[in-house]
């Protein structure tokens, strides 16, 4: 870890439970939305120097270019579940 501001950790943490708490319908693709809060919390893994927690987010990256192929624009039940799934096991590290 990375001695940083409070406040990088407090946006990590922000992230990591809006991407634990998706549900069904939520946009994919937009600006701000899953893809967008994928790509900075695994940009924060790196710029935080959470090695271990890199390490165990191989899955995550996998669903997210999963998800970048998929075609729908919302999210369905099956992604939402695979996706809070990764981000709770994601707390054990």
């Amino acid at each position: 870890m990375i001695r940083q501001s409070i406040i990088s950790y407090y946006i990590f943490g922000t992230q990591m439970r809006y991407l634990q708490d998706v549900r069904v319908g939520m946009r994919i693709k937009d600006e701000d939305y899953i893809l967008d809060n994928i790509n900075r919390f695994l940009n924060n893994l790196d710029s935080l120097g959470l090695v271990v927690t890199n390490r165990a987010a191989w899955k995550l990256s996998d669903f997210k270019n999963k998800l970048g192929e998929a075609e729908n624009s919302e999210i369905d039940e099956q992604q939402a579940i695979e996706l809070s799934k990764i981000m709770n096991d994601a707390t054990y590290t």
